[in-house]
């Protein structure tokens, strides 16, 4: 029997933020106000405790795109 049928989030993403943060040299804190988030949050889709909503995404791949972040190998 299973305790718990909810679908975990695949990591993945939490991967590309992970080296994302690590691209720019920031802290969790740093990249949550850049995309207008807590740390917290941060924290979370690095971890794959959840994922990052549609609109957060967009802004993700907006930040990268600003600053020079190939996304193409994690997309």
């Amino acid at each position: 029997m299973q305790k718990n049928s909810r679908k975990k989030p695949s990591n993945n993403y939490g991967n590309f933020i992970r080296f994302v943060r690590g691209q720019m040299l920031l802290t969790l804190e740093d990249l949550g106000k850049e995309l207008d988030v807590s740390h917290m949050t941060i924290m979370r889709w690095e971890h794959g405790k959840s994922e990052p909503s549609f609109l957060n995404k967009r802004k993700i791949e907006s930040y990268c795109e600003l600053n020079g972040i190939d996304i193409t190998k994690f997309m």
